[in-house]
């Protein structure tokens, strides 16, 4: 028995524990999110009095874009005047005194108001804001079973976000499918990179293991291509020091918010940001310069070496193997 409580304490303990102080609260991030990153076991409560009429009409017509009234966007949007989206579980211990606070998600006024002083007369989809409810907060409160991050998604689709987001993890993908086309033809070929001075002949050698020209297409709305990095056509992959940092394909242009689709010598791809792809293309100067510079002394002492001959001197290195060698006996 005593075991059994002793558990329990500790439980409650644990729970005590993970909530945040408000001070930790109010020092950390504001969390906004769009209806598609609403946690899939959160549901809609109604707190507060059960219709915030006045309240809820006067938001809706700073959002309303030029759709009807009565359109289900802006039924949708009324509706969520006054709703918090919960985790079931974490509520309820917070009615019963069991936690301190829960993390809750509600429409966010602010950057919806401004999407909608944008002018292109659309009613805005929802954004949401973290909030943190207590039990003093909470008086009277209802259920919304209707109002469901689904239900929200099918009426107003996807925010310019979120498909922006589809477009780059498509991207990702097609750069993935073409990294591993290099990779199989390097394994065909001595593990030796395409010998190529252009994108296109790349295309063309690496064709035969994909036949699919479409996953060297960026859906950068900005345009570009995937390039792929000719200062390493044709050389071992073995000779590079940092594959994991030496770019091997990337975004022409970079997209509308900085970011860029990258592939590395390793085989390994993702997506970078504008301060990343910065040091990625810093490294790769510093990069080409080392092999140009090494590529240069590799060719004059080939230049030496011939002159030596042709001049009928002994090869460098004969003279000194002549004097390591034991005299003979006499």
């Amino acid at each position: 028995m005593r075991a059994a409580c002793l558990l329990c304490l500790l439980l409650l303990a644990a729970v005590s524990v993970a909530q945040p102080s408000p001070a930790e609260v109010l020092r950390g991030p504001l969390n906004r999110i769009d209806a598609s990153q609403l946690p899939e076991k959160f549901r809609a409560v109604l707190l507060g009095q059960a219709e915030p009429a006045s309240l809820g009409v006067f938001y809706v017509a700073t959002f309303l874009g030029s759709g009807s009234p009565e359109s289900e966007q802006v039924l949708l949007l009324y509706s969520l005047v006054g709703t918090s989206f919960v985790d079931p579980d974490e509520f309820a211990e917070l009615l019963e005194g069991k936690r301190a606070r829960v993390r809750s998600f509600a429409l966010d006024v602010v950057r919806m108001t401004r999407l909608s002083r944008k002018g292109t007369g659309e009613t805005p989809a929802p954004f949401f804001v973290e909030t943190w409810l207590e039990k003093g907060q909470i008086g009277q409160w209802s259920p919304r079973p209707r109002v469901t991050r689904e239900a929200i998604l099918k009426v107003f689709g996807r925010s310019k976000e979120q498909e922006a987001d589809a477009d780059i993890n498509k991207t990702l993908s097609n750069v993935k499918q073409a990294s591993l086309a290099i990779a199989i033809y390097c394994a065909d070929s001595d593990d030796v990179f395409p010998s190529a001075d252009s994108t296109a002949k790349v295309q063309q050698q690496t064709f035969p293991y994909t036949k699919n020209q479409n996953i060297w297409k960026s859906l950068n709305p900005e345009g570009g291509r995937i390039l792929y990095n000719t200062s390493v056509s044709g050389t071992s992959v073995s000779m590079l020091e940092r594959p994991a940092e030496t770019l091997l394909l990337w975004d022409e242009k970079p997209w509308p918010d900085g970011r860029r689709v990258v592939a590395f010598a390793d085989g390994h791809a993702k997506i970078v940001d504008g301060q990343d792809w910065g040091a990625l293309w810093n490294g790769e100067r510093k990069r080409r310069i080392r092999a140009r510079a090494e590529a240069i002394a590799a060719a004059e002492k080939k230049k030496r070496k011939v002159r030596r001959v042709l001049l009928g001197a002994p090869p460098m290195g004969f003279l000194d193997s002549q004097a390591r060698r034991p005299a003979p006996h006499r």
